[in-house]
């Protein structure tokens, strides 16, 4: 039995077989996310592999489902990344299905607001504010 086993894998075959491990790795699809980005700004997420496949996008308030093209970028739009928290980026292909997970930053405040202006009296003093 063993002697079969051996005369089965032979030098050539054994060769063959790693040979085509490496191919069938080297075109299985795949996904590159960064490990942060910050909110509402686009992310450029890459593809490698070849054949269509279905990107899905969870977290935050975004679930986005998206044909893709593998082998090429996917730009998510802004608007799609406004909250920050954790985001995974799930794509199903012929030959399985990847899943990367990456954190969306908060953005930088744009503007402070105040409702009313500032002011240095104590809070217990009466009728101290005017309002008009």
């Amino acid at each position: 039995m063993l002697s079969a086993a051996k005369h089965l894998l032979s030098r050539p075959a054994a060769v063959l077989l790693a040979l085509l491990t490496l191919a069938a790795a080297a075109l299985a699809a795949d996904l590159t996310v960064p490990a942060t980005h910050p909110a509402a700004s686009p992310l450029t997420i890459s593809t490698t592999g070849s054949g269509d496949a279905d990107l899905y996008l969870i977290g935050g308030a975004a679930r986005l489902k998206q044909k893709i093209r593998l082998g090429s970028s996917i730009t998510i739009a802004a608007d799609d990344l406004t909250q920050a928290g954790r985001y995974l980026a799930i794509l199903r292909a012929p030959e399985g299905t990847v899943t990367r997970a990456f954190y969306v930053q908060p953005a930088a405040a744009d503007a402070i607001n105040f409702l009313a202006q500032p002011s240095r009296v104590p809070a217990a003093a009466r009728d101290a504010v005017d309002s008009d």
